[in-house]
């Protein structure tokens, strides 16, 4: 994943999903809960409870699975990016 490091704040925090979670994706005009994409993409209510969830200042800059949200997307103006790999074993 793809980050415009100059719009990240601190602490860049990785945690799991929280119910009531929301954010805007990059490509979309309005924020979407978490739950309803976990449902589109029939995501078990097991694994939600430990789905990795990416914020920066507190707001939420990605999730595994999702696209990047739209205020921490790289733009054709981004001076400095961050590309962020989940490894899994």
């Amino acid at each position: 994943m793809a980050l415009d490091r100059d719009r990240l704040r601190s602490p860049l925090v990785l945690r799991n999903w929280r119910p009531g979670d929301a954010y805007r994706p990059a490509g979309h005009s309005r924020p979407h809960k978490l739950k309803r994409m976990f449902l589109e993409k029939r995501v078990s209510r097991w694994e939600r409870e430990s789905w990795p969830v990416l914020t920066s200042g507190g707001s939420i800059v990605w999730a595994r699975g999702f696209p990047v949200a739209a205020e921490y997307a790289p733009t054709p103006q981004t001076q400095a990016g961050l590309v962020i790999a989940e490894v899994r074993d």
